[in-house]
């Protein structure tokens, strides 16, 4: 009624609704954030972020490659503790709402599909330089409430978790965010597979690999070698 363009003031609203369900994940935070709705469906929360940042950090690690970015909650967290992040997101929509997100973070945001290829910065040294992973783990084919089903096992990611194992090779830590009901015999070998909690909910899986684990223990964000 005010003239508002209607596509405009729907994005508005849908923005609106997005930011009061990603206050549970984000606290007041998602006041200054965009949102998708899968983006937020799959996004990491603020306090699980952050016990991410610490592993990187307690391994020394000094550039983060967030290949999956999503809306930038791991690379945000990330940046508050490592000197630098390169936030790699193949979706146009969600790479921009992930560059939104991150401005005041410092980290770079690429538009991009990350392959076989991808090596560290311009003067990030191999044994500096981590990986973050967040593969997609949703069909795209709505369960009996709309949402997009949930998917598990190393056949279901994208990125492939061939590829992911690929480039870990060339890192000195790389993370993998995995659902909770990965199986412990799909835990490859030498990798530190860390379930996390929080408030009660088993939300995430993560294995750690490379030879950074010998430094930084994930389930502490510091102390010695893998369990």
């Amino acid at each position: 009624r005010s003239g508002t363009d209607p596509a405009r003031a729907a994005a508005a609203l849908t923005q609106a609704e997005l930011r009061a369900a990603a206050s549970a994940k984000f606290g007041a935070r998602a006041e200054q954030m965009l949102f998708t709705r899968a983006g937020l469906e799959q996004a990491t929360r603020w306090q699980v972020a952050a016990l991410h940042a610490r592993t990187f950090e307690a391994a020394g690690i000094e550039h983060v490659t967030d290949v999956g970015c999503g809306l930038g909650a791991d690379s945000h967290a990330i940046a508050l503790r490592v000197d630098g992040v390169t936030a790699v997101e193949a979706d146009a929509v969600t790479a921009a709402a992930a560059r939104h997100n991150l401005a005041e973070a410092g980290a770079r945001v690429l538009h991009a599909e990350a392959g076989p290829d991808l090596t560290p910065p311009d003067g990030v040294a191999r044994d500096r330089w981590g990986l973050w992973f967040d593969p997609a783990r949703r069909t795209g084919v709505a369960d009996v409430h709309g949402r997009a089903r949930r998917v598990s096992g190393p056949g279901a990611l994208q990125p492939s978790f061939v590829l992911v194992q690929q480039l870990a090779a060339d890192a000195a830590l790389t993370g993998c965010k995995v659902g909770p009901g990965w199986r412990h015999r799909d835990v490859p070998p030498g990798a530190h597979a860390q379930w996390v909690s929080h408030d009660g909910d088993l939300v995430e899986a993560v294995l750690w690999m490379g030879p950074a684990l010998a430094t930084a223990d994930p389930g502490t964000g510091a102390g010695p070698g893998p369990a």
